[in-house]
């Protein structure tokens, strides 16, 4: 009985062990070095774990009969890959001779990559492909892959929206303001604004003002000074007269 559960244990051992000893990165067509290799993997093991979605990288010299979307399918599902009850994951597959790449995705990972998603992620990573840069074109790979992953956990989808969205807001903006304008032009025109009046009168209510005509008589007075002769001169005069005419008589 012992012989069998340990036999039973070891199979299920070998057959289990495949599955979690899978490498998220397959290299047959040698394009990354050791030291790239190994960095590599480390950077797509930590973001399939985090996210629990399976990121796989396989390079190809070529598939055969296979077409590169059969090739690429049928290596992600037969191989064990795709992580949660729905098999979530992305494989990336190159295939050297014929030049040519292709996604497989499983599981959110088809919702994920939306068509704009696509097209950002193939600009970010095969600009440097074109130059035989495999292992930026990996990592640039492995990196929108992340952004991409990130906006799905909150709930967020990279679309055209998204995308262009400080452009929608710019516009927003623009518009507002242009309706805006209009409506107070339209507003303007229906109302009907008053001729400026230059003259007071015209806004005086009849008999609510009454205007009195005063005069300031010393204002308008004219008053003329005449000198007055001094008694006092003329007693001095003949005062003096009469003294004259005692002393001619002494």
């Amino acid at each position: 009985m012992k012989i069998k559960l340990f036999l039973l244990l070891l199979i299920i051992f070998i057959i289990s062990a495949p599955v979690f000893g899978l490498s998220r990165l397959i290299d047959t067509a040698d394009l990354l070095s050791d030291a790239e290799a190994a960095s590599l993997e480390e950077l797509l093991n930590t973001i399939s774990l985090t996210y629990d979605f399976d990121m796989v990288i396989v390079s190809v010299k070529q598939t055969g009969n296979y077409e590169p979307k059969d090739y690429a399918d049928e290596f992600f599902d037969k191989n064990g890959y795709g992580l949660g009850k729905n098999r979530d994951g992305c494989l990336l597959l190159i295939i050297t001779e014929r030049q040519v790449f292709w996604f497989s995705t499983s599981g959110r990972g088809k919702k994920i990559l939306t068509s704009t998603a696509s097209k950002r992620l193939e600009k970010d990573a095969f600009e440097t492909l074109e130059k035989g840069d495999f292992y930026n074109t990996f990592l640039a790979y492995t990196k929108t892959w992340e952004e991409l992953l990130v906006l799905d956990a909150k709930g967020r989808t990279y679309n055209i929206l998204y995308k262009y969205n400080a452009v929608f807001v710019i516009l927003a903006w623009l518009v507002s303001f242009g309706i805006g304008f209009l409506i107070v032009l339209i507003w303007k025109k229906s109302m009907s604004t008053p001729i400026p009046k230059k003259q007071v009168v015209s806004y005086v209510t009849p008999g609510s003002l009454f205007y009195a005509v005063q005069q300031d008589k010393f204002l308008y007075s004219t008053v003329t000074k005449t000198e007055r002769e001094s008694d006092l001169d003329d007693d001095e005069e003949a005062t003096t007269a009469g003294n004259s005419e005692d002393e001619e008589e002494d």
